[in-house]
């Protein structure tokens, strides 16, 4: 009987201290990164995710800062920055019809309303946890 109870507790308090934006969209997103030229290496955060074509997890209170390097031995580094997100709308109004002012704090603490700014040309959404970036290398020596 106790770890029945103790299940039940624990089960009330994730959906308690969960809200909308984070139930149905999660705190985080899949970058899928091109690059025009396929023999680059892709940095995120000091770590190679790729060469060409890149894919990492992305939290989304990250999404308004968001910085790849791009390498090419021979050739300079390439660094380039994403610095502008946008609200999930809809994600706010649920939040706020579900959960009211809990849920718009858990979303706000978690960044779950945020989303990649699909206004730049260089980024295109897949679906609303999947987001391409399109990236132009410019060979320097």
């Amino acid at each position: 009987m106790r770890k029945l109870s103790f299940i039940a507790m624990l089960l009330i308090s994730l959906v308690s201290f969960s809200s909308c934006a984070v139930m149905f969209g999660g705190t985080s997103y899949r970058a899928n990164v091109s690059v025009d030229d396929k023999d680059v290496d892709v940095y995120y955060r000091g770590a190679n995710i790729g060469t060409g074509q890149a894919s990492t997890m992305i939290k989304r209170q990250d999404a308004d800062n968001l910085t790849f390097v791009l390498k090419k031995d021979g050739f300079e580094d390439q660094t380039v920055n994403y610095n502008t997100a946008t609200l999930r709308g809809w994600s706010i109004a649920g939040s706020i019809l579900t959960w009211g002012l809990l849920g718009v704090a858990i979303d706000g603490v978690t960044g779950a309303w945020w989303k990649p700014n699909v206004d730049n040309p260089q980024i295109q959404k897949q679906d609303f946890k999947h987001y391409i970036y399109n990236v132009h290398y410019n060979q320097e020596k």
